[in-house]
């Protein structure tokens, strides 16, 4: 989705609820989710000894990921080594949640299908938010 010319959002629409609103007017409600929903597509069996979070995520992406267009540019090296994990018949978000909770980081799938792999409280929000800034509609988000 754009605004202008800038990409603010990339996903997938999971629901369209339509609702009259008056006798002429139709309201839309809808629903979406990112990309981490395509994720969510695909079971992980994998066992890792002596490897970095990072270095997990980018064979996990690799070997689940790739043909459905995820990059890895900004999984940022750890260099917590994690002696042993397994992943049993788990999605493959829940697996990188999983790396992000041993490790202490963070993650999201960005509008580009690109996985960001971060410490927590290191990686700046593209844009700033305030009561006077003007960039949102106030009470509309809903989580």
């Amino acid at each position: 989705m754009f605004l202008d010319s800038d990409k603010v959002y990339g996903g997938v629409i999971v629901s369209i609820n339509q609702e009259m609103e008056g006798s002429n007017a139709l309201s839309y409600n809808v629903t979406c989710k990112d990309y981490s929903q395509y994720l969510n597509r695909m079971l992980v069996v994998e066992r890792y000894n002596d490897l970095t979070a990072n270095a997990i995520i980018l064979d996990l992406i690799d070997r689940y990921a790739d043909d459905f267009g995820f990059t890895t540019n900004h999984v940022q090296g750890s260099t917590l080594a994690i002696k042993s994990i397994s992943f049993n018949n788990i999605h493959l978000s829940d697996c990188i949640d999983k790396l992000a909770k041993l490790s202490g980081y963070m993650w999201y799938v960005d509008y580009d299908k690109d996985i960001h792999f971060f410490k927590k409280n290191e990686e700046l929000a593209p844009f700033t938010l305030s009561d006077t800034s003007e960039n949102y509609v106030w009470d509309s988000l809903d989580i």
